[in-house]
């Protein structure tokens, strides 16, 4: 893969970490422990914003695979998988290091 093509399939995530309000979003989910998931009202009391302000940034946040959801019943709880993609992007960065002293 070049690193043009690396780049560009890591925007996703990059706009997705870029906004203040998901940046909140995932610390409060680290703060709350991996293992167990929050529900978008836990989600909403812990960053300060509405439900359907929460309810984006976690669309926003799946697509990009940083969040994933489980269904239990009709209650979805929301769990962090940012480690995946920032493997991806510790990639990525490395590229870079080694592009910038070739």
């Amino acid at each position: 893969m070049t690193l043009l093509s690396e780049f560009r399939s890591a925007q996703t995530t990059l706009v997705a970490l870029g906004d203040p309000s998901r940046q909140a979003i995932i610390s409060a989910m680290l703060e709350h422990g991996c293992e167990s998931g929050l529900r978008v009202g836990d989600l909403t009391q812990a960053v300060n914003l509405s439900r359907p302000a929460v309810s984006h940034h976690l669309k926003i946040l799946r697509d990009a695979q940083l969040v994933r959801m489980e269904k239990v019943g009709t209650k979805h709880f929301y769990y962090p998988s940012v480690f995946t993609q920032l493997d991806a992007m510790q990639h990525l960065l490395d590229a870079l290091k080694e592009a910038q002293h070739a």
